[in-house]
């Protein structure tokens, strides 16, 4: 099913880079403007200037984001500050990490391309729902630059660990080509397979693995419009640039595989009454509170939070926080036919099954008022990564409530993608994110 293949990479050049942290980032969508003012600041050659470049009163048609993105990649190549690798390679990619349990964590997977294939053919499923927006920023960038700049992020199954093994053998006791630790202390570790025999190896046992799309669906999304665009130009051979993509592989059958939950804050919400919503969510749930004072707010946090795990093993169970409250709730459905009518009909029971379809659902959507339409415009939702922050923010901020969950599984996004849906937006959140400007993907170099 997985068509890969190697590429030549194009990447930093280390006389001119001495240190990749000062050039590369996060993918492009978890850039606030701060870091984003951040990254232009670290150097004159850092990605952010091909992936998020900065927008000015006075961009035209001509000179914009996109085009000026296009200058600095010709302008890099030029001055030699971005060089294009002389051999196809796979490059398998490492990265360590902690837990804040103080757990030391290693993921490993490898960069490569793919054949793009429709969703409809089963090969390669998504599980997120996209945004016209997203997709049309992605699509002009591609247009102005004709590369893939960031790695999409997906899973296939391999419980056997015959490619893991492969890429280990390939790797063993060599130093890394690439080696940068971020802000976040996690380090990346990047080593060039050119070994034709441990390719083709690789590109054999992946050949009947299906595609899980895990992070970067609009950039995906994105590469099919980019494709179905040259395909109008005229015939396109079966080995085109533009039938591929750049993509990171990571087995979700080995260790190192982590998935953290996002958060859900609300504000701005019409007719909204504290009283009220904590009579109807009785009508649902189960609740219990863990009252707390400004002296033992944090051993309070912590005893919820674990409580919340415990009870999300066998429920769907939820923290809220409410504005103005001295208390967290613990929401428990332990009847969940209780809101069975409120889920709709057409959906599977992989896709009811999700505690974040329960949340959307029952909670924001039929309890506050915040229909499909108003989340995925992000009109009265912000999606965050940390309990503390989301709680913070109702307390400090103009947010009425946060809504804590625990991580979808990665056996859940399987079963729904296979099923054919999608989950709400910020269902899942992989950890670690992949860095971008490591390697990059032109297409005009195949």
């Amino acid at each position: 099913m997985a068509k890969i293949r190697p590429f030549k990479g194009t990447i930093y050049n280390k006389d001119v880079i001495s240190d990749l942290k000062d050039v590369t980032t996060p993918p492009y969508d978890v850039i606030t403007p701060a870091e984003q003012d951040n990254f232009y600041k670290k150097s004159e050659h850092n990605v952010i200037r091909l992936i998020l470049g900065k927008k000015t009163d006075q961009d035209s048609s001509s000179d914009n984001r996109y085009t000026r993105s296009a200058t600095f990649l010709n302008d890099w190549l030029t001055s030699n500050a971005l060089i294009d690798e002389k051999d196809e390679a796979i490059y398998v990619y490492k990265q360590d990490y902690t837990l804040d349990d103080g757990t030391v964590m290693t993921r490993t997977g490898f960069i490569a391309l793919t054949r793009l294939e429709d969703f409809s053919s089963g090969k390669i499923l998504p599980h997120e729902k996209t945004l016209s927006g997203p997709r049309a920023d992605r699509l002009r960038l591609m247009e102005s630059c004709h590369s893939n700049f960031s790695q999409i992020f997906s899973l296939y199954s391999d419980k056997e660990l015959t490619v893991d093994n492969i890429m280990e053998n390939a790797v063993s006791g060599n130093a890394p080509d690439m080696d940068v630790t971020d802000d976040a202390g996690i380090t990346h570790r990047i080593f060039k397979v050119t070994d034709p025999e441990a390719i083709k190896s690789v590109v054999a046992n992946m050949d009947d693995k299906r595609l899980f799309i895990a992070d970067g669906h609009h950039r995906y999304e994105t590469a099919l419009n980019f494709r179905n665009l040259n395909r109008k130009n005229g015939d396109m051979p079966e080995d085109s640039p533009y039938n591929f993509v750049m993509m990171y592989f990571a087995n979700m059958d080995s260790e190192g595989l982590v998935v953290f939950p996002t958060h859900r804050v609300l504000f701005n919400l019409q007719d909204y009454q504290v009283d009220f919503l904590k009579s109807e969510i009785c009508k649902f749930f189960t609740v219990t509170g863990f009252p707390f004072s400004e002296n033992n707010e944090s051993e309070v946090l912590e005893r919820f939070t674990k409580e919340l795990e415990k009870a999300g093993e066998t429920a769907h169970a939820f923290g809220m926080y409410i504005k103005g409250d001295t208390t967290f709730h613990l929401l428990v459905a332990d009847c969940p036919e209780k809101f069975e009518s409120i889920l709709s009909g057409d959906m599977s029971e992989s896709l009811k099954g999700l505690d974040v379809t329960v949340l959307h659902s029952v909670l924001i959507d039929h309890l506050l008022g915040v229909g499909t339409a108003a989340q995925e415009k992000q009109q009265n939702l912000k999606y965050v990564k940390s309990s503390e922050k989301a709680i913070d923010l109702v307390k400090n901020d103009d947010f009425q409530v946060a809504f804590l969950l625990n991580p979808t599984k990665v056996e859940q996004v399987k079963a729904v993608a296979s099923a054919g849906e999608k989950m709400p937006q910020k269902s899942t959140f992989f950890y670690p994110k992949l860095l971008t400007g490591l390697v990059i993907n032109r297409l005009n170099t195949i």
